[in-house]
């Protein structure tokens, strides 16, 4: 087990050198070292967003899982790649949506629906560049130490039944998610339901 919840010195959300799933509480952790994972961070967003106001809204393609992964263990109906994705040039952005394919959301929420300026960062790049990755089990938590490898908790799923994948800064990305929020470790929090098909997103910090 990667984290030390007992670590007076260091909470387990500063503990994170990249994304962590915690799947009905087992956890399993990104490897960047097997880039012929079946999953992938970045990458252009290639979604139809559906229900959102006006134009496609500047959202970010931030993990793909591919659901036929068997150590991923979890499936949505009628998906085979759940895309998450977040509106990092929305200042505080919290959306949430349903997955109807996968290249089709439907948008449920999200506020704010008008991005900033120079937000996170000047010249924000338009999508991230994509990493391939695989998965590595590192064993079962308890269904409350999940709230504490966030800043602020799971608050949308049971994390005994969901699934919470977290990404915090890296530079195994290859791109600053936050400019200086990285040193802040700002985390993208993505709570999902598969039996709904919905996912909940918005950002953390300490």
């Amino acid at each position: 087990m990667p984290f030390d919840f007992d670590d007076d010195d260091k909470m387990p959300v500063e503990q994170m050198k990249g994304p962590v799933l915690a799947v009905r509480a087992r956890v399993r952790l990104a490897d960047f070292a097997a880039k012929a994972g079946p999953h992938r961070f970045g990458g252009p967003l290639a979604i139809e967003v559906c229900g959102a106001d006006g134009k496609t809204p500047a959202l970010h393609r931030v993990l793909t899982l591919s659901l036929s992964d068997p150590l991923l263990g979890f499936s949505i109906r009628g998906v085979a790649e759940l895309p998450l994705v977040y509106g990092f040039v929305y200042d505080g952005c919290r959306l949430k949506y349903r997955v109807t394919s996968d290249r089709q959301i439907e948008m449920l929420e999200m506020s704010p629906t008008s991005p900033s300026a120079n937000w996170p960062y000047a010249k924000y790049p338009a999508a991230f560049p994509e990493r391939r990755f695989g998965l590595r089990d590192d064993g079962e938590i308890e269904p409350d130490q999940v709230d504490e490898l966030t800043w602020q908790g799971v608050s949308e799923i049971e994390p005994a039944k969901g699934v919470v994948a977290i990404v915090p800064p890296s530079k195994k990305y290859g791109i600053s998610l936050w400019g200086d929020g990285d040193d802040e470790l700002v985390q993208v929090v993505f709570e999902i339901d598969p039996k709904a098909g919905t996912v909940v997103a918005g950002n953390q910090c300490g």
